[in-house]
């Protein structure tokens, strides 16, 4: 049997996100999927697991193999973001490393920041595109309105992954 949650953003909140990933999984309900922003869990032995969330633009194979010998299984291997379980008390993904925890995850927050304000600056172009457009071409006022909203739509959905990123990227640097 499988139950959804819905994410709160990975960008946004991945702490809570990652948080309430290891409250459900030590009531028996484990993390299989992410698709779109529904996490999937599947049902099983409750189990003390830590998760992790790494936001990496390019994955590979080595990197995961390097996770992996870390104790960490991933769970979720998408371009852009990564979620990773381990037993609890396991090394923190990021541990040993030159920088500490909270610049490296900062690091990848921008990252993943300047990836969305990329796809905001397109959508915004196109929204400038479709309004010039729409001036020149007849068609029925409802259509253009009902383009119009679609194209609104994605536009609030590329700014506000730049707004948590910002938010999560200022907390981050107040706990340092």
């Amino acid at each position: 049997m499988a139950k959804y949650r819905v994410c709160m953003g990975l960008a946004m909140m991945p702490d809570y996100d990652m948080q309430k990933l290891k409250e459900m999984s030590q009531k028996g309900w484990h993390l299989s999927h992410l698709s779109g922003l529904l996490y999937r869990l599947e049902e099983g032995v409750p189990h003390d697991y830590d998760y992790a969330v790494n936001l990496e633009s390019n994955i590979t194979s080595e990197m995961l193999s390097i996770y992996e010998a870390s104790g960490w299984t991933p769970i979720v291997a998408e371009n852009g973001y990564q979620i990773f379980r381990a037993d609890a008390g396991t090394t923190p993904i990021f541990s040993g490393l030159e920088s500490t925890e909270s610049e490296i995850e900062i690091e990848m927050l921008k990252n993943m920041q300047m990836r969305c304000v990329k796809w905001t600056a397109i959508v915004f172009s196109l929204i400038v595109v479709f309004c010039v457009v729409s001036q020149w071409i007849d068609i029925h006022q409802i259509i253009l309105l009902l383009l119009l909203w679609i194209l609104v739509v994605l536009f609030m959905f590329t700014v506000l992954p730049i707004i948590g990123c910002g938010i999560s990227i200022y907390r981050k640097r107040k706990r340092v």
